[in-house]
């Protein structure tokens, strides 16, 4: 025979299997359970608030994740290739200074 504390235990098991939102609902607002403000709640609206605050956790999270592998991408060091000194000499050698005689700055 189960004692009153085991029935409690199962009550409380068999509510927030049949009503997953609820605890978590209660918990959140600081609602104790059957006061007037829990009585006057609709399941409905219960599991949309918790379900909607899950949703827009996730969204943020998404978009820390995207922020974050964007700024990685810029931080990353870009492969420089390895250039001769000829060629350098090179490039300067035919670099058209007349280009930067018009340049505003």
């Amino acid at each position: 025979m189960k004692k009153g504390r085991d029935h409690l235990k199962d009550d409380i098991y068999d509510w927030n299997l049949k009503f997953p939102f609820d605890h978590q609902w209660r918990h959140k607002y600081k609602i104790p359970y059957g006061s007037k403000a829990h009585r006057e709640m609709c399941l409905f609206d219960i599991k949309f608030d918790i379900s909607e605050e899950k949703l827009f956790k996730s969204l943020i999270q998404e978009k820390m994740s995207e922020k974050v592998n964007n700024n990685n991408k810029l931080l990353k060091r870009s492969k420089i290739s390895k250039v001769s000194k000829k060629e350098v000499e090179d490039y300067f050698d035919n670099l058209d200074l007349d280009q930067f005689d018009n340049m505003k700055i």
